[in-house]
């Protein structure tokens, strides 16, 4: 199970700060677009994608865009933030983070995924010694193929905050019952 932990856990890419990567020796950052950093309905990223990009690039950290999703809808994100980017990814397969080590000639140490999902972000970024972040989704799970996804997240999820001593997530946490018998 330790194989889709990820390196570290935020509630969003909001908590993020130039500071958080340079610590751990990272200058690049790759992100997945759809329910990371905006809502999958959204075309566009948000003002605040947009601040987050130029905080990160003003403290010399390179950014980036990966997805699952088609072409004309990875392209349409980056227009406004003209990064390098890959569309129809394959994550988690290997092969999907080959051309960010060709583009930016770092090693894999350098580099962090930031994404919402453990079985294809996290799980790439673990296989291919990139640092993994995982954020909570953004937005709630539009098919039963995402829902099937996110209940299988959650025993790793309570088995990683219960291996690093963090409570877990409010968002990922049960509600108890109040009703006594």
């Amino acid at each position: 199970m330790k194989r889709f932990y990820p390196d570290s856990y935020f509630h969003s890419v909001w908590e993020l700060s130039p500071e958080f990567f340079r610590a751990r020796g990272i200058t690049h950052v790759i992100f997945d677009i759809d329910d990371t950093l905006v809502h999958h309905s959204l075309a566009s990223p948000s003002d605040e994608v947009i601040a987050l990009f130029e905080q990160l690039q003003t403290a010399q950290i390179t950014c980036a865009l990966i997805s699952n999703n088609v072409k004309e809808r990875a392209e349409t994100f980056n227009r406004p933030l003209n990064v390098f980017y890959t569309y129809l990814s394959h994550k988690p397969q290997k092969r999907a983070i080959l051309p960010f080590l060709e583009r930016f000639g770092v090693p894999p140490e350098q580099i962090a995924l930031v994404g919402d999902q453990i079985f294809t972000d996290v799980w790439l970024a673990r296989r291919t010694g990139v640092y993994a972040v995982l954020v909570d989704p953004i937005g709630k799970f539009q098919t039963r193929f995402f829902y099937l996804k996110r209940a299988l997240e959650k025993p790793i999820l309570r088995s990683y905050f219960k291996h690093v001593g963090k409570e877990v997530s409010p968002k990922t946490k049960k509600k108890k019952s109040a009703r006594k018998k």
